[in-house]
């Protein structure tokens, strides 16, 4: 199985540019057909849960502390 393109510096060059030439009509190539696809709802659409809210007010303090025990 070869593993490499033993090619000179010309035969690369033209290889770019046939490359280059594909990838421009490849790119600019409109297409014939259209996704039909949209957002689905849920059934039965439930309002999302709040996250719980911290009751101390000292919580941030407390993390930060820990973060300095440990250094």
């Amino acid at each position: 199985m070869i593993q490499e393109l033993n090619l000179t510096p010309a035969e690369m060059k033209l290889l770019f540019l046939v490359l280059v030439i594909l990838l421009v009509k490849l790119w600019r190539h409109k297409s014939y057909f259209k996704l039909d696809i949209e957002p689905k709802e849920p059934i039965h659409a439930q309002p999302v849960a709040k996250t719980p809210e911290l009751h101390n007010s000292n919580y941030g303090a407390y993390i930060q502390s820990q973060g300095r025990y440990y250094n």
